[in-house]
This record gives structure tokens, C-alpha cells and sequence, in this order.
């Protein structure tokens, strides 16, 4: 067991996403992130015709604690940048890396017609994120989708989950509205921005000649006017 300092900048009763590399039990969830928090898994997915609105139904699983590497939502009840936790058993420390789409976990839900696929992706390491040939990725901030263009690897830093839809034969799926579904009977109505916008997912990286770079090599890079180091 170690002690961890988690670096993860959320707000008080605002919807975030969240990959740990360990387990917290809810004791350690209440303790970190407020007595009041919510935290939230994927259970299903449905289609509404009528209204062209997918409902994503997420499962309050507060009380039993999160899992090591699973992808949640999360509501703190006291907002923070820097996070200690006690005693926690840190799976696969010495094996992470900021290799690129290294250490993703995923939950997949099928809608109840058939005919679309939806898979929330989390991973506590740096990522880049971008819409393939067989699916397209969404990132959820300030109860907005923001779907990121094929072509162009985003950055997503760790400890954050982002969604992949697709059609169950493979190919990209597009949503158009999207309504999240709380364990409490709330609901959080989601507005879809198709192109990068997100303040955790814009950032481009560069080496120091001063070319931009997908993949990280061992070395020296600069994002945002910050110099960023891949060991």
C-alpha cells in the first residue's frame, strides 16, 4: 500500500469523469471528495426515436467503492486539485507508461434496439483520442459531448474516461442529443458539439525543434507553453 497524492482538478456538485489506478472503498471516496459524493458506472443505453435522444441509465455504486482502472462518473460534494489518499494498493505502478492508448479499460453497453454500441473508456495515463474508421469518440465536460474530428489525436490526460459509439456491424455511430440518466431518477440533458473544445483535450505536443508529434519517445516535450517529459 502507498500513499497518493492524485492530481485530478474537479468541482463541487459538477459531473466528472475518473480512472484510478486503485481501488477506494466509499469510506475513502466520502473522505477524499466529500461526504455527499455520487459516483456512477455505465449500466445501459437506450434510443428515443421520437426525440433522436440517446438516455445513458448510470448505477450508483458509492457504497460499494470504485475498482482499480474502471471508468466512472463522479460528482464531489467538496471541490479540490489535489487529492490525498491514504493506504490505497496502486495496481501496475511500475509498469505505467504515457505510451500511446496504453492502459484503457472499457464498459460497453448495447441500446435496447439493436443498433448501436456505446463504450466508456477510462485510463489514469496520457492518451491521444480521436474518431475512427469504426467508431466515433466522445468527451463529456460541463454536460456537454464534444466529439473529436478523425484525423486529428487529441490529448487526454489521465485519470479521465472518454466514449466510443459504434454500430454493432462496426462502423462510427453518430449522437445527436444525449440525456444521462442518474441512479436517483435525475437526469442530466447533454448538448453534443461535434469538433475539439474541451480544456483537458485541445492541448497539441511538440518536441523541441518544434514539430508536433503523436507518439512520445523517451524525451523532452512542450504542450500548452509547458515542458512535458516522457520517461
Amino acid at each position: 500500500t502507498a500513499n497518493v497524492k492524485l492530481y485530478r482538478k474537479m468541482y463541487a456538485g459538477k459531473w466528472n469523469t475518473l480512472c484510478v489506478p486503485f481501488a477506494m472503498t466509499s469510506e475513502q471516496l466520502k473522505a477524499t471528495f466529500g461526504n455527499d459524493v455520487v459516483v456512477e458506472k455505465l449500466s445501459s443505453v437506450t434510443y428515443d426515436e421520437a426525440t433522436d435522444t440517446y438516455k445513458m441509465t448510470f448505477e450508483d455504486i458509492t457504497a460499494s467503492g470504485v475498482e482499480a482502472y474502471k471508468p466512472y462518473i463522479i460528482k464531489p460534494s467538496a471541490a479540490g486539485q489535489i487529492y490525498d489518499i491514504p493506504s490505497v494498493s496502486v495496481r501496475g505502478l511500475n509498469n505505467m507508461t504515457l505510451d500511446y492508448y496504453t492502459t484503457l479499460t472499457e464498459n460497453t453497453v448495447i441500446d435496447d434496439g439493436n443498433t448501436m454500441k456505446l463504450t466508456m473508456v477510462g485510463s489514469p495515463t496520457l492518451n491521444y483520442v480521436e474518431s475512427e474508421e469504426d467508431f466515433n469518440a466522445y468527451f463529456l465536460q460541463d454536460d456537454k459531448f464534444y466529439r473529436a474530428v478523425s484525423g486529428t489525436p487529441i490529448l487526454s490526460y489521465g485519470l479521465r474516461c472518454w466514449f466510443k459509439a459504434s454500430s454493432l456491424s462496426g462502423t462510427p455511430s453518430e449522437i445527436g442529443q444525449a440525456t444521462i440518466i442518474h441512479d436517483d431518477g435525475t437526469t442530466t440533458d447533454i448538448r453534443v458539439i461535434n469538433g475539439v473544445g474541451t480544456d483537458n483535450t485541445n492541448a497539441r505536443i511538440y518536441d523541441l525543434q518544434g514539430r508536433q508529434v503523436k507518439i512520445m519517445k523517451k524525451g523532452l516535450y512542450i504542450t500548452n507553453g509547458k515542458k512535458l517529459i516522457k520517461k
